[in-house]
């Protein structure tokens, strides 16, 4: 379910107590402990450039993306298979030591090439052995729109773009993947993705909440923009 959008990116991170989601959000703040930090990324099909690997698309820079070649017949032939529920691609991240979480909300952002590549049907998915998958949160006809009132509004029309979706059944995984199964671009073999973010709570619109820093109890950053190749 997709629950709001901006072209802001915040990480808030806690420098002294964390205070709660509504707190936050009372006090203007906006807090957003991204989880994919030390774990591992991987992708499939696994044939991606070597600058647009699996781990730049959880990296925090919207200056970088990951990018599949979706090479289902590994024959290394372009134009490789079209994106499709038949052909479907991922990008997954494993938590460091198999740790455990539950992820409340999530957030895409769009990357600086190819609007057709950016990802428009997917699933995210949870999953404790990394070979069983369950379907936590579907999306369907999504598309990164330009949003004017919010963000760097001097990179190009829908580049760039952050949306935050709720997710709709949370449970508690050790792995989660974005699955997708159409893009933008109804035909397609190399989908993007500029950032993918996980987060233990519901994400406020960061466009309608203000952003203040407290001496020293919370600090949030902007998510540097920039383009990627």
């Amino acid at each position: 379910m997709q629950f709001g959008s901006s072209a802001q990116k915040l990480l808030a991170l806690s420098i002294g107590s964390l205070m709660t989601t509504a707190t936050a959000l009372q006090a203007g703040f906006i807090l957003i402990p991204d989880l994919t930090a030390g774990g591992t990324a991987t992708s499939s099909p696994t044939d991606t450039p070597v600058n647009e690997a699996p781990n730049f698309a959880f990296d925090d820079l919207s200056g970088t993306k990951g990018l599949i070649f979706n090479d289902v017949a590994n024959d290394n032939v372009s134009p490789y298979e079209d994106v499709t529920s038949v052909n479907p691609v991922t990008w997954s991240y494993a938590f460091a030591g198999a740790a455990q979480a539950t992820v409340q909300s999530y957030s895409l952002t769009s990357a600086n090439d190819a609007q057709e590549r950016d990802p428009r049907d997917f699933f995210l998915e949870g999953s404790n052995n990394g070979t069983t998958w369950s379907v936590i949160d579907t999306v369907t006809g999504h598309q990164f729109f330009e949003q004017p009132t919010v963000g760097d509004n001097t990179i190009t029309t829908n580049r760039f773009e952050t949306y935050f979706f709720t997710v709709d059944t949370p449970g508690s995984f050790s792995n989660y993947r974005l699955r997708v199964v159409e893009t933008f671009g109804t035909t397609n073999d190399r989908p993007q993705i500029a950032d993918i973010q996980l987060f233990a709570t519901v994400v406020p619109e960061p466009g309608a909440a203000g952003l203040l820093l407290s001496a020293g109890a919370l600090v949030c950053l902007r998510r540097r923009s920039a383009r990627g190749r």
